[in-house]
């Protein structure tokens, strides 16, 4: 993946979760048992895309770091933001292989798991929000310039197809006008030609 499509991967799917990241917190400051439910099944629609996001900035990681040429010139992540990445991504794994496992496993392994899963909500909350007021910004015009640029193509498009209407419409009309001409200059050929050949028998 380029870095531009690896960008707007990460930016899409950032952009993804903050609704249903802001359900999710809800639930957890209006009562978490109350609102048990929603909490289990908004943290497990979370999976698929937070793996995703995972992924994305792993390929990421690994392409700066292996010094690939189209990576590289991107520049790197901001310090603060490396910094607290390892803390971020084992967080992120914490809290949600926690939550899967308390839907799976029993006694002490299960008290081993909610022991985890509170205090992991918390740092991943709190990390999450950081990305978002960092990132924010950035995650929206990266969404919004394909968007922009596709507008543009096909305004280009549908001005180069009525262009294309509009040549097509004149060469049409100059040759309707040419063809009585010719037919008159043809007309006139024929006649003559018939005279001619009246006089010779003549």
């Amino acid at each position: 993946m380029n870095p531009a499509g690896n960008a707007r991967l990460t930016a899409a799917i950032g952009l993804l979760v903050i609704a249903p990241v802001a359900v999710e917190t809800a639930t957890i400051l209006l009562g978490v048992h109350t609102f048990m439910s929603v909490h289990v099944f908004v943290g497990l629609a979370l999976l698929p895309a937070v793996l995703l996001k995972l992924a994305s900035t792993g390929w990421r990681f690994v392409r700066y770091y292996t010094r690939s040429h189209a990576y590289v010139v991107q520049g790197p992540p901001r310090i603060a933001m490396r910094l607290i990445a390892p803390l971020f991504v084992a967080a992120t794994l914490v809290l949600f292989g926690s939550g899967v496992a308390m839907g799976l496993l029993h006694g002490q392994s299960l008290q081993i798991a909610r022991r985890l899963h509170g205090p992991a909500s918390v740092v991943w909350l709190g990390l999450l929000g950081l990305h978002v007021l960092v990132y924010l910004r950035r995650a929206l015009s990266t969404v919004e310039v394909p968007a922009q640029h596709r507008w543009v193509d096909l305004r280009h498009d549908r001005e180069g197809h009525d262009r294309a209407a509009l040549l097509s419409c004149r060469a049409e009309s100059d040759r309707q006008r040419r063809c009585p001409a010719r037919s008159a200059s043809s007309s006139h050929r024929s006649t003559a030609s018939r005279r001619s050949g009246a006089d010779s028998f003549r």
